[in-house]
């Protein structure tokens, strides 16, 4: 399964303090668990503030969240024990303590890399060919940890499955008849959001091929917060409105943005049903597509521009998504 990509920012290290941080947290990655990547603030999942140097076992620990908002650690930056000088080359000790202090941020960050993991078991299920209608039940040891809703586009996790998260690679995929339900004590949120969570979190090539091969145009507005969309999100939607149609090379040429990040946050719209291609396609990429997109909508092989009321099934007073119109604009 791939693992989730977890972001955190820096706060009153130096320069050189930052990059020997960086360095390490590259080489402290192990195989199936989260990444950790230096962010801005404003995507930050943690903060890890400086604290005094110090090489000795209480060099990191976890204070308050109420002053950020968000889970926050300080860590002591390494000492030469000959001189008690800061120090490139920290011990193995000091080490072993960035990495308990990694373990207990990503422990508060449970919900995430549950919620991922679950979004990768129904990224798995799509690719294996399964039946991609209904409503499954997900169950490990024959206990219930998951619904995934494919009628009504919703997703629930059990409350306990938040806190210890299930291993989602060997989950059984249990159909249930029509008129089952999502179990009332569930989690839930949008599929189409957990699936843009996913794109956004995830080092995968989401985005299929015949994206770069054809014009594409915006089928619908993602089913997602305005407030919760990047710049450059937004930036590609104002783009689509104003060109209708367009290649993906168009694109990036003309926003000055470079495949890779464009890809990214192209396959985190697609997955939220949002973006559609010119050509017919067929799969179970367009398929995952077409159950994630406004289920109003037909399921025409060849896309037309968005209808001027698509939106009036989704006022911003219940779902927070915003009128085409009220989206910022960046010119």
């Amino acid at each position: 399964m791939q693992p989730i990509e977890l972001r955190l920012t820096l706060k009153h290290f130096l320069p050189h303090e930052s990059a020997l941080l960086m360095r390490l947290l590259d080489s402290l990655q192990e195989p199936d668990r989260p990444i950790w990547a230096v962010s801005d603030d404003s995507g930050a999942d943690v903060v890890i503030l400086n604290e005094e140097a110090s090489d000795a076992a209480t060099s990191y620990s976890i204070t308050s969240e109420l002053a950020w908002g968000r889970p926050v650690g300080q860590l002591g930056m390494p000492l030469d024990p000959a001189t008690g000088q800061p120090t490139t080359a920290p011990s193995a000790h000091w080490k072993e303590c960035l990495q308990r202090l990694l373990s207990r941020l990503e422990d508060k960050l449970a919900d995430l890399v549950a919620w991922h993991s679950l979004a990768g078991a129904v990224y798995q299920h799509h690719a294996a060919g399964h039946p991609s209608e209904h409503l499954w039940n997900l169950e490990q040891e024959n206990q219930l940890v998951a619904v995934v809703d494919f009628k009504r586009q919703m997703v629930g996790l059990h409350p306990q499955a938040i806190e210890f998260t299930p291993d989602f690679a060997d989950i059984c995929w249990v159909r249930k008849p029509s008129t089952a339900r999502m179990p009332e004590e569930f989690v839930t949120q949008r599929l189409a959001r957990l699936m843009w969570q996913f794109a956004k979190r995830s080092k995968l090539d989401l985005l299929p091929a015949n994206y770069w091969k054809h014009k594409i145009c915006l089928k619908s507005l993602p089913h997602l917060h305005v407030q919760d969309l990047s710049t450059l999100e937004i930036a590609v939607i104002n783009y689509m409105v104003q060109y209708k149609v367009c290649t993906l090379q168009e694109m990036g040429q003309n926003l000055g943005i470079g495949a890779s990040v464009l890809a990214r946050n192209v396959a985190g719209l697609f997955l939220a049903g949002a973006l559609d291609t010119e050509k017919p396609r067929s799969g179970l990429f367009y398929q995952l597509q077409q159950l994630m997109g406004n289920p109003n909508l037909p399921s025409s092989s060849s896309a037309k521009p968005v209808p001027r009321d698509f939106h009036s099934d989704f006022a911003p007073s219940e779902t927070g998504v915003l009128p085409l119109t009220d989206y910022p604009s960046l010119n």
